[in-house]
């Protein structure tokens, strides 16, 4: 498993065959069973994979914290933080605001969907200009090049293909050569 780990790492390649998702559509009770938005889709992805997107993040996060370059106020996808870190930090400022005696105001965005029509390639953009660009960064970025999700069908209806990210021919990856 370690040979694959170095080698995808050597290559910049996130094995396509490791990029098959199985999605899972559970359905919301209540709702109309013909229409996509009553399902709550769940998305499973093999160890192999899970392992070496771990070891990934674990790299790249690292590369991060060397370079400094995680707002101090950023608590998501950070180890050892959590949304009790953020609610503590937010109910700290509004005591110290309330004993001030001034005035203070929360607003808090929930975004619907907010990752469904992301660029991929303005993250590959922001790695370039922060100067990230490795052999973790580059194998990192290739996870979202041509991501698999086999068709769905619900209720008679079967949905496309769906793929997301940079197509193969701007990827960096060795094509059709194993590894």
């Amino acid at each position: 498993m370690s040979d694959l780990f170095n080698k995808c790492l050597e290559t910049k390649c996130f094995p396509d065959p490791l990029k098959i998702r199985l999605v899972i559509l559970f359905y919301k009770t209540g709702k109309d069973e013909h229409n996509i938005k009553s399902y709550r889709p769940i998305t499973l992805l093999s160890t192999l994979a899970k392992l070496l997107e771990k070891l990934l993040l674990q790299r790249f996060n690292f590369q991060l914290k060397t370079k400094k370059l995680q707002h101090p106020l950023q608590y998501g996808f950070r180890e050892g933080m959590s949304a009790y870190d953020v609610l503590l930090h937010v109910t700290s400022l509004l005591e110290q605001t309330r004993r001030q005696e001034k005035h203070a105001r929360l607003i808090s965005l929930d975004i619907s969907g907010v990752f469904d029509s992301l660029q991929y390639s303005s993250i590959r953009d922001r790695f370039a200009s922060l100067s990230l660009f490795s052999n973790i960064s580059e194998t990192f970025l290739d996870t979202f090049g041509s991501i698999l999700v086999p068709p769905v069908g619900l209720g008679g209806v079967t949905f496309p293909v769906l793929t997301c990210g940079k197509s193969d021919a701007s990827s960096n990856r060795v094509q059709n050569k194993p590894l």
